[in-house]
């Protein structure tokens, strides 16, 4: 702590002038900061800050962490997207920002909301169910893009006057800081697994795709994605900080997440993005169609070359595309996509994958785009109110933000939000795992069950060294 002295007093004393600008609504001051070796979630932060939020860019070196939290909205009901944009919409009126630096940043909330409306009837220990639909802005916020660092400070009038924000921001820089300077154990460190239970078992699970593919051919609807949940436990707590860090030695394409709760921790590396708005440009993944990697590089390329032409994958993927494409033609303008899929490659699977890009109408936002096309396809189903029925009416559960949407946004209305996929849900020495698979009417109901495992593993592996 002692080497961040003199960064805390310069700070303290640019609080100072940010709590002189603190008026009525919400006032977010941003300023450069030196580098701070802000490039993953600290170890020390799940300790010292019990309230913290992350999301990260690895590939773009982009990382952002908020702590505690100046403003909060939590909405439930079938219109949960369209009541956080309306909050939005509300706090945008009153918000004054000041960029100290020139750096050219806005202040970043944090957004997310489950697959489905949320219960109070959900909630169960150790998972993020029950988990409402949000839009969160930090107390403080410290991001990195590439080699600018920053540090923006925000805070609401109803919480008090500058001396209250003073206070409060100091409270929680102190802590930020030590958290940061913290050094990070990333040496494996083994910490076997043992799983506990799945939900639903085997037996079930295997019934209930045989259904869905018979009702698939009888015509009910085209496409339905099944999850199953694991539960595992491990000799040792796992360290949310050192499992990102595994997860972005394997996956450095992938998008990362971390954020408390009274669940305990979500940690995820998804390699889905839902919507990315930004200087007047949007883009969207439609990501369907899974298959496994081999360590050997001839028999790989027979693999990716095998999906690419499976009629099973490219049918499953093409219901992706054609809903994502119908979900934004209304609003968008010069969408663009490759032809034919592209091969994503990921540490031990291969993906269909198909970019998607356009122009949106001026008037659409960022939460307006996520509302039209969450859930695709690639979570749900097709029609997508035919699977989802089928998916209550069979009993499909989903925990939490579990194939839901995370990200972060501008108050101007730009960011970025991914489908939560490839996520643990950690508790001490317990960890919630989930994965799925999208059933059509080829779905063959064993291949789909090692479709989920490999998806698992992908979670398992980095997990068995954290």
């Amino acid at each position: 702590m002692d080497s961040f002295h003199p960064l805390l007093s310069a700070l303290l004393a640019r609080s100072d002038a940010a709590a002189a600008l603190i008026g009525s609504g919400i006032t977010s001051v941003t300023m450069a900061l030196p580098d701070v070796g802000f490039d993953g979630l600290p170890q020390g932060l799940p300790q010292g800050l019990t309230d913290f939020i992350y999301w990260a860019s690895p590939e773009d070196r982009h990382f952002l962490l908020g702590c505690e939290q100046v403003v909060s909205v939590e909405t439930t009901g079938q219109r949960h997207i369209g009541a956080l944009a309306a909050a939005l919409q509300s706090m945008q009126t009153n918000w004054r920002q000041f960029d100290l630096d020139d750096l050219g940043q806005s202040p970043a909330l944090f957004t997310g909301f489950p697959f489905a409306a949320a219960s109070a009837n959900d909630a169960t220990e150790h998972t993020t169910a029950g988990l409402s639909a949000f839009l969160r802005l930090p107390l403080i916020t410290l991001q990195r893009q590439r080699a600018v660092c920053s540090l923006t400070l925000n805070w609401h009038r109803d919480k008090g006057d500058g001396e209250a924000a003073k206070a409060a921001w100091l409270h929680a820089l102190q802590r930020l800081l030590i958290a940061v300077s913290s050094p990070i154990d990333a040496a494996p460190c083994a910490n076997p697994l043992r799983r506990v239970s799945a939900t639903p078992n085997d037996a079930t699970w295997l019934a209930r795709v045989g259904q869905a593919t018979q009702d698939i051919h009888q015509g009910l609807l085209k496409k339905v994605v099944l999850s199953r949940h694991i539960h595992v436990v491990a000799p040792r707590r796992f360290e949310p900080a050192r499992l990102l860090i595994n997860l972005a030695q394997r996956f450095p394409s992938c998008v990362q997440i971390a954020m408390t709760g009274d669940f305990g921790v979500l940690a995820a590396a998804t390699p889905e993005r839902l919507i990315r708005l930004k200087h007047g440009r949007l883009h969207s993944d439609a990501l369907a169609g899974t298959w496994r990697r081999d360590p050997d590089e001839g028999r790989d390329a027979l693999l990716g070359f095998d999906l690419q032409h499976s009629d099973k994958a490219l049918h499953e993927h093409q219901l992706v595309v054609d809903a994502i494409l119908r979900r934004l033609a209304p609003v968008s303008s010069d969408l663009t996509y490759p032809e034919e899929p592209l091969l994503m490659r990921l540490r031990g699977l291969h993906h269909l994958w198909t970019p998607i890009e356009g122009k949106p109408a001026r008037e659409i936002g960022l939460l307006d785009l996520a509302e039209r096309l969450h859930p695709t396809p690639a979570v749900g189903g097709a029609p997508s109110a035919a699977a989802l029925d089928w998916l209550a009416r069979h009993g499909e559960t989903r925990d939490g933000l579990y194939t839901g949407v995370f990200g972060w946004m501008t108050p101007g209305g730009d960011g970025d939000l991914s489908v939560v996929l490839r996520c643990a849900v950690l508790k001490d020495n317990h960890a919630h795992l989930s994965a799925g698979a999208g059933i059509v009417g080829s779905s063959d109901p064993i291949e789909e069950l090692a479709e989920t495992e490999l998806k698992l593993a992908a979670m398992l592996d980095a997990l068995e060294e954290a």
